[in-house]
């Protein structure tokens, strides 16, 4: 399988399996780029990096929302289903931290 190779300016030298990579065809709102991966230091953690490979300083933090909200639901359209082709689908949200852990937001 091929590797891409980043310089991440958070994470330093970052192999990224090819069939690991992302690609939102039409981007993220607000963002450049449409290729990413998610990248951690601790794949264990509860919270991981949706990192780009097209600009290497452009990661988000994202977590596995139902760590955090036991009752979170995914409603995908039938183009949806159909255009990730019913497999099983990671399912991660961006996540925004305050000073306070009343500040935390999962979108």
């Amino acid at each position: 399988m091929s590797v891409l190779t980043v310089e991440s300016s958070r994470f330093g030298t970052l192999e990224i399996e090819a069939g690991a990579v992302i690609e939102f065809p039409t981007g993220l709102i607000g963002l450049g780029g449409h290729r990413w991966a998610v990248v951690g230091t601790d794949p264990d953690g509860p919270f991981q990096w949706l990192h780009s490979l097209d600009d290497p300083s452009l990661a988000l933090p994202v977590t596995n929302p139902w760590q955090f909200f036991r009752d979170y639901e995914v409603s995908l359209s039938d183009a949806d289903s159909a255009r990730i082709g019913g497999a099983d689908a990671a399912v991660w949200v961006t996540v925004r931290a305050g000073s306070n852990p009343s500040d935390f937001r999962a979108n």
